[in-house]
């Protein structure tokens, strides 16, 4: 059996927010997609008790990143 290789989940916060753009809803507990740097991202909120949906359209501060995934808020 071979051993697995885990990669650790590094959060890295921008020193300033920039604007990104809901393409998948994001909800409080699923992640979505949104178009930040004309490249398509999957998203989070940062704010684990959000109680909000951002719907497709909508521009959201992009305020870190922890993994391929950035963390965001309305």
């Amino acid at each position: 059996m071979k051993p697995s290789t885990t990669f650790p989940t590094t959060t890295e916060m921008f020193d300033r927010p920039a604007l990104g753009q809901v393409i998948k809803t994001i909800s409080p507990d699923q992640r979505g997609r949104i178009k930040f740097e004309a490249t398509y991202w999957f998203a989070r909120f940062h704010d684990p008790d959000i109680k909000t949906n951002a719907l497709p359209g909508t521009l959201v501060s992009v305020i870190g990143r922890e993994g391929l995934t950035l963390l965001v808020t309305v």
